[in-house]
């Protein structure tokens, strides 16, 4: 009886024992499941950084997109990706260029000939690669040209700002961006005007060009057609609006010269008020000699640019255009002039 008693015991710590050894079998089996999962997922995550670690030398950093990512362009001119800024692994490969403003979180990435918007502050993308154009944010609003050539405003959301779209110029390399509320845009006919946040033409489409000059905070809209001139403010108003004058220059001080190629210009304050009524890229003495002495005639040359010159009195009369490359003197009131 004690006999039996002893190997129904040993029989069931022999079941026992196969029992746990089973359990921690199927237990170890899994914990090396996970373990080759675990490294196969670290092999594909790291092998590829390890790679271009060693070729590091293969690339250089094309384009700073703030704080957290980067462009990389390889020299050979094959491949450009988006990274994280310490990693090479590419979280956007294959690309063809960005455009944006580090300071700004969305960037425009061409890729297979089409355009969307990367949000470099949460790694992910605003839109598809659905535009066939696409400009820069400005003002919370981007100008795209959809596959039917429609020029239309989207949110930063990517959602169209307005319904109002434009045909899109193939012509015309123009930049669609808002500035201080306003935005150039062009109508059928090629003519150019400024339109507002919700669309609408703020200065009607008759104008030959269009440009702005400056920064938000103290720039100007140039409007031209013909030989007039049209300056904006960034509130809006008319600030110059002549006929004469072909040109406009910002000066430091925030004041706008305007000149044409014939006649010395004109000096503008902020307010459109005249500052000065002639003004010159440079002005020079005529001399001439006489008996081996140079002498000063009493005309002056005064220039409106690198290529033009009129003749000036030196109590500021002016007595010819500026249609000459060069003027110089063959005695005290004696000149020769060329063309």
């Amino acid at each position: 009886m004690e006999t039996q008693d002893k190997e129904t015991k040993s029989t069931w710590l022999a079941r026992k024992f196969s029992s746990i050894s089973l359990k921690w079998q199927i237990l170890g089996l899994l914990l090396i499941a996970v373990g080759i999962f675990a490294t196969v997922t670290f092999l594909i995550d790291n092998v590829e950084d390890w790679y271009d670690d060693i070729m590091s030398d293969d690339y250089y950093i094309s384009e700073n997109m703030g704080d957290k990512y980067e462009v990389h362009s390889y020299y050979d001119g094959e491949r450009m990706c988006i990274t994280e800024k310490g990693c090479h692994r590419a979280i956007v490969d294959n690309i063809e260029w960005v455009n944006g403003d580090k300071n700004d979180s969305l960037w425009v990435v061409a890729k297979d000939e089409r355009r969307a918007y990367f949000n470099s502050q949460t790694g992910e993308f605003a839109t598809q690669f659905i535009y066939r154009k696409a400009w820069r944010y400005s003002e919370g609003l981007a100008a795209v040209v959809n596959e039917n050539d429609q020029l239309l405003f989207i949110d930063t959301q990517g959602a169209p700002a307005f319904k109002h779209t434009f045909k899109y110029n193939q012509q015309n390399y123009l930049d669609h961006r808002f500035r201080a509320g306003r935005c150039l845009m062009v109508d059928t006919t090629g003519k150019m005007g400024l339109i507002d946040r919700s669309g609408k033409w703020v200065e009607e489409p008759t104008y030959d060009s269009i440009a702005f000059i400056g920064d938000t905070n103290l720039g100007y809209w140039t409007l031209m057609r013909d030989d007039s001139l049209k300056v904006i403010n960034t509130r809006g108003l008319t600030v110059i609006n002549m006929t004469p004058g072909h040109k406009l220059n910002l000066t430091n001080d925030g004041n706008l010269e305007v000149w044409n190629q014939l006649r010395p210009g004109k000096l503008y304050d902020t307010t459109g008020n005249v500052l000065a009524n002639q003004t010159y890229w440079n002005v020079n003495n005529i001399e001439y000699y006489e008996e081996y002495e140079e002498l000063n005639t009493d005309v002056l040359v005064y220039y409106t640019d690198s290529d033009h010159c009129g003749m000036l009195s030196i109590d500021g009369q002016i007595l010819t255009d500026a249609k000459y490359n060069e003027i110089e003197s063959l005695g005290k009131n004696l000149f020769r002039a060329k063309y």
